[in-house]
């Protein structure tokens, strides 16, 4: 595991800095806004995280359609 902030979801740690998520020990391929997706759900646990909460977390230095949004969670 890559050294910095590590979150965990179940048996899936993620390095947040890296970008890098792992299953047990396999390193999963993810794009770098699918890791800041689970970084802001992972940091939500136990609260709502609302379409403006993630577009402000996720997107704030970009204009995003719904289909792009869409699309890291399919």
């Amino acid at each position: 595991m890559t050294p910095g902030r590590t979150l965990a979801f179940g048996r899936f740690p993620l390095a947040a800095e890296a970008r890098l998520l792992y299953r047990d020990d396999e390193r999963l391929s993810l794009t770098p806004k699918a890791v800041d997706v689970l970084v802001a759900l992972i940091e939500a646990r136990g609260r709502a995280l609302g379409r403006a909460d993630l577009l402000r977390t996720v997107w704030s230095d970009t204009a995003v359609e719904d289909g792009t949004r869409t699309s890291h969670f399919c």
